[in-house]
């Protein structure tokens, strides 16, 4: 499995107890690349673009309503 380093932000693997490309002492606090890190995210992303449409179609409505 790959990780994110912290301090650098390049993929690194599990197995590796530092970064390859800084020197980073990899801890079990890294973000995960390819794993359940990525669900919340993308998550919040869908959350945020509903409200953004919602917001645009009230706006709409209540710009022809008047």
């Amino acid at each position: 499995m790959l990780l994110r380093c912290p301090e650098c932000s390049q993929k690194v693997s599990s197995s590796a107890s530092r970064c390859p490309a800084c020197g980073y002492s990899i801890s079990s606090g890294v973000q995960v690349v390819n794993g359940l890190g990525n669900v919340a995210s993308s998550s919040l992303a869908v959350v945020w673009w509903i409200f953004v449409i919602v917001l645009l179609c009230s706006l709409v409505v209540s710009c022809f309503s008047s």
